[in-house]
């Protein structure tokens, strides 16, 4: 247990770039898979602070946390961490990782509050339509783009983007 501290002091010191720390994140974590200890040092590697790589090192514990099958505790990390950058791909993750949990309702939630924040953003609206599409509801992915419609309507560029996108979802009539 000390070493594996002083190790994992060590790595987040040493690092001097994203990739050091992910290497040495990864070899730390490998060694503890291979003496199935990773559950009881999972507390203390989230307790610990990387500095400039702090996002690197949360989106680590993100994936310890899903392979340890603690996705409740990944989600609330990794929409904590998405809610303090406003970092698109951090959303992303987010909405990627909740459609692997089957948190549907959740993943309604992130995107009308990304689409709050970004209306003209027309990949939002798309990935909220194929999320309505792949659950079998075509009204409410319909429902997605004329409420992009609506708020967009005198943006003839975005209406052409939507509709090029809404063509290649089989939405051909509704563009």
């Amino acid at each position: 247990y000390a070493r594996a501290s002083a190790r994992l002091a060590q790595v987040l010191r040493l690092a001097e770039t994203s990739e050091d720390l992910k290497y040495g994140l990864a070899l730390m974590a490998a060694a503890h898979r291979a003496t199935d200890s990773l559950p009881a040092h999972l507390e203390d590697i989230s307790a610990a602070r990387a500095g400039e790589f702090a996002q690197d090192f949360e989106l680590f514990i993100v994936d310890l946390l899903m392979e340890l099958e603690r996705s409740d505790d990944a989600i609330s990390r990794l929409e904590a961490l998405a809610s303090q950058t406003q970092e698109p791909r951090l959303w992303s993750r987010l909405v990627l990782l909740l459609e692997r949990t089957g948190e549907d309702e959740e993943i309604e939630r992130v995107y009308a509050s990304l689409i709050e924040r970004s209306p003209t953003e027309v990949s939002l609206y798309r990935g909220l339509s194929v999320h309505h599409f792949v659950n079998e509801d075509e009204a409410a992915a319909k429902a997605v783009w004329q409420e992009f419609e609506q708020g967009n309507a005198r943006d003839s560029g975005l209406l052409v983007a939507a509709a090029f996108l809404m063509d290649g979802m089989g939405l051909a009539s509704e563009a």
